[in-house]
């Protein structure tokens, strides 16, 4: 091979792994928007804030409407039909829809657990997982 071909070899390869060092970063200013690429069960404060929702409800709606599904069939003594049981500031507050009264400027943190790790952490009697939202301190 001729010192030319190779020359162009090597700045077509170092371009390619600039390129592709360079595409998952984010600018400062976006970093922490799309946790998607994180954990798909989390929603962080950033992304709250960006998603321009007044209650942690509408904020699932638009950035994680996946969370508010039914996970399984609800057996006769689940009172929440296999949907997701919602805690706040770890104390249980029940069904989706007290989602609603938690205001989205107050959330730091919302996170899905699946119904073993619900399990292990809150105790049993979750089997479509829990939602666990996480708000400032007063």
């Amino acid at each position: 091979m001729s010192p030319k071909r190779i020359a162009r070899i090597t700045a077509l390869l170092v371009a390619a792994l600039l390129a592709t060092a360079c595409a998952g970063r984010l600018p400062e200013g976006e970093r922490g928007l799309t946790s998607r690429s994180r954990e798909a069960g989390v929603v962080t404060t950033p992304e709250i804030a960006a998603s321009g929702t007044h209650n942690a409800l509408d904020a699932l709606r638009r950035l994680r409407p996946e969370l508010l599904s039914r996970r399984n069939d609800a057996a006769p003594a689940d009172p929440y039909r296999g949907y997701p049981v919602v805690y706040l500031n770890g104390v249980l507050q029940g069904g989706l829809d007290m989602l609603e009264s938690i205001p989205a400027a107050s959330i730091t943190e919302i996170r899905y657990v699946g119904s073993t790790a619900a399990a292990d952490k809150l105790g049993v009697r979750h089997p479509g997982g829990a939602i666990i939202v996480n708000t400032r301190k007063p």
